[in-house]
């Protein structure tokens, strides 16, 4: 029997990846009704994004299939997704480790990929991805007060 997008398959990349993950989530990045796996993996190791196929395999992706989000990560310990441009596409914050580091919030481009972008001063939030609430509610609120 085939695996369903219910009942994922052992083959896949992700049950062999021995990185040290920190945190994972899983959401629709790209909107096509399967649900996909973002990993991150501490300070020594990029994090990763695992797209699930309707064979119900998950395919881990490169850097040159998504862009920013794996090209150059700050040592990520969490990360929140939600839509902080009300554009219907799913933005990703990744929380900086010990807050060595700003975390980096990436939007989505509706397209698969992302890019990283620049929010003004530097998001420092001690490793817990609580301050993305706070910047994302920030960013609507100016988004809505900008719109025509």
């Amino acid at each position: 029997m085939e695996p369903s997008p219910k009942t994922p398959s052992t083959r896949s990349p992700w049950t062999r990846d021995i990185e040290p993950s920190l945190d994972a989530s899983f959401v629709d990045y790209d909107r096509d009704g399967l649900l996909d796996i973002f990993v991150v993996n501490g300070q020594q190791e990029s994090p990763c994004l695992y797209r699930q196929t309707s064979a119900g395999r998950f395919d881990k992706l490169s850097a040159a299939q998504v862009g920013s989000i794996l090209v150059n990560p700050p040592e990520s310990y969490n990360a929140a997704w939600a839509d902080y441009d009300n554009d219907g596409w799913i933005d990703l914050f990744v929380a900086d480790w010990q807050g060595r580091q700003p975390g980096v919030l990436y939007r989505n481009r509706g397209n698969r990929t992302f890019e990283s972008l620049d929010v003004g001063s530097p998001i420092r939030d001690g490793g817990d991805s609580r301050a993305v609430l706070e910047i994302l509610e920030k960013t609507l609120r100016e988004n809505r007060k900008s719109a025509p």
